[in-house]
């Protein structure tokens, strides 16, 4: 009987933690990939593991985020966060920022292969293993043109200082490019953050602060900027 306590007890230790589930019906869709799920609750906020889509406030990006609130529009919405069963185990993180990063489903459906099928979202390969694709290079995002286009518009408008710019969606290298060309010409740019904030390169203010005109107040990056 003791081995048999102890044997059930190492069988327990060693298996893996069931991935939190998340059920209710569909809140704020923030992009093509991004959406709210509310219970009696509370809302969550969900990233769809293992795919990308274009940015918001493109043709495309407008396009995926119409597509995903049609496919959640009304009806009972389940996600399982990335844990043991998903397409992105020991791939990706179980949360990014303040989302929980998950696999979801509607009528039965995975949402993000419906989105990649369609042309709407693409297979991120290094986080879900290629599940999304089925080895159709096409559906890859390294290969999806308008999500490439997309990236590389956002990069050369963050670049030039321009109102638009969308500085979390930048590679760390695209970044460390986007500033030294700010410094060099000395300008501050707007930048749009998840959710919808907005801050000004270099001094953080708010967009609503800093519209009129406002400086950083002789901080070390105001100055390293010339005051401007």
């Amino acid at each position: 009987m003791r081995h048999l306590l102890i044997i059930s007890l190492l069988a327990l230790a060693i298996s893996p933690t069931a991935a939190a589930e998340f059920v209710g019906s569909p809140g704020k869709v923030s992009d093509g990939y991004t959406f709210h799920v509310c219970d009696e609750d509370k809302c969550t906020k969900i990233q769809l593991c293992g795919i990308n889509a274009p940015e918001l406030g493109t043709p495309a990006g407008d396009a995926a985020t119409a597509a995903l609130s049609r496919l959640v529009e009304e009806r009972t919405v389940k996600c399982v966060q990335v844990g043991d069963g998903t397409p992105c185990d020991r791939r990706s993180s179980p949360t990014s920022g303040d989302r929980i990063v998950a696999q979801c489903f509607v009528g039965g459906r995975d949402i993000a292969e419906v989105l990649v099928r369609d042309g709407h979202a693409c297979d991120w390969v290094t986080y879900s293993g290629g599940a999304y694709s089925r080895n159709n290079a096409d559906k890859q995002c390294e290969n999806v043109d308008t999500l490439r286009d997309s990236s590389r518009a956002n990069l050369e408008v963050c670049m030039n200082g321009e109102p638009g710019c969308n500085f979390t969606v930048l590679t760390n290298e695209q970044r460390a490019v986007a500033i030294q060309r700010l410094e060099e010409q000395r300008l501050p740019t707007i930048l749009y953050g998840y959710g919808g904030s907005v801050s000004i390169y270099p001094c953080d203010h708010s967009w609503q602060t800093a519209r009129d005109g406002s400086r950083c107040g002789g901080r070390a990056a105001d100055q390293r900027l010339g005051g401007r």
